[in-house]
């Protein structure tokens, strides 16, 4: 199951939006390109619920560049960025393990992962 992509320039994905973040790797650059990390947030927020069909679950998408960049540049090393996910208050979703949910990605990890998924979920109602 590849969760990789690209040749020369490649991206691989991990993590779940119920788990403790998500991390993305770009290998292959070259060393001495500039790191716009203001452009970075400014792109992010763009993927924030809007509107009264989005889910109420607000996060900040602040991420951290664990490795790569030094001193607003790329090293050549792997870029290394994570995003940790802030509401991750999962209750039993057991369910789910049986019946996809409309709108989600069930169906498609039921057929990508053969059952072994992590079919938990963030809670996105708050404790009152």
């Amino acid at each position: 199951m590849k969760d990789t992509f690209g040749q020369s320039v490649s991206l691989t994905l991990t993590g779940e939006s119920h788990g403790a973040g998500i991390v993305a790797v770009l290998s292959g650059l070259a060393p001495g390109i500039a790191v716009d990390e203001e452009f970075i947030a400014d792109q992010l927020t763009k993927r924030r619920p809007a509107g009264a069909i989005s889910t109420s679950r607000q996060e900040g998408d602040k991420f951290e560049i664990i490795s790569g960049v030094f001193g607003g540049f790329t090293t050549g090393t792997p870029i290394a960025v994570l995003i940790r996910n802030e509401n991750t208050k999962s209750k039993d979703y057991s369910e789910i393990a049986v019946t996809a949910r409309p709108g989600h990605a069930d169906y498609t990890a039921q057929c990508k992962y053969h059952g072994f998924q992590d079919y938990r979920a963030a809670d996105i109602f708050p404790e009152e």
